[in-house]
């Protein structure tokens, strides 16, 4: 199978919130393209509060009203992502669309390799409640296996 554009495809368990993403993905592309970010009270007064929760903020950040992630190994800080996806990326965004009523694909092409990788695509995904399934980076697909709860319970007392 011949790709031309890599690609993250994810699981849409909540319809509502893979508006919310695609919403925010455009309003990213356009910041990308017209290589002007829009700044940090804009995306804090556009991303949706549950997505919003899923990430850290410092000290002098300008930080929504409610209660965010804390600092840990897999949070990212919310303006760095925000830097990452509007200004240091070094791709385009093609599109965030709907492939069936439970499963979405967010397309890009990279300009140069290594571009930056899929990490912050990942948690920008994931924040809205879609985990990702299969990715094409560019080198190689992957199948990311879904884990079972007993997968789960193992890893917790490890």
């Amino acid at each position: 199978m011949l790709n031309t554009n890599e690609f993250i495809e994810f699981d849409i368990f909540e319809i509502k919130k893979f508006e919310d993403m695609k919403r925010i993905f455009k309003l990213i592309k356009e910041a990308k393209e017209l290589k002007k970010t829009k700044g940090d009270k804009f995306w804090i007064e556009n991303f949706p509060k549950y997505s919003l929760q899923e990430f850290y903020f410092i000290e002098d950040d300008i930080k929504p009203d409610f209660k965010t992630a804390k600092l840990s190994k897999n949070i990212w800080h919310f303006y760095s992502l925000i830097e990452l996806l509007e200004v240091n990326y070094e791709i385009e965004y093609i599109d965030c669309l709907l492939l069936d009523s439970s499963k979405g694909r967010l397309t890009f092409n990279a300009y140069s390799y290594p571009y930056g990788g899929t990490d912050g695509l990942i948690a920008f995904i994931k924040s809205f409640g879609c985990p990702p399934t299969k990715i094409y980076d560019g080198t190689e697909v992957v199948n990311i296996k879904k884990k079972s709860l007993l997968d789960r319970i193992k890893k917790f007392i490890q």
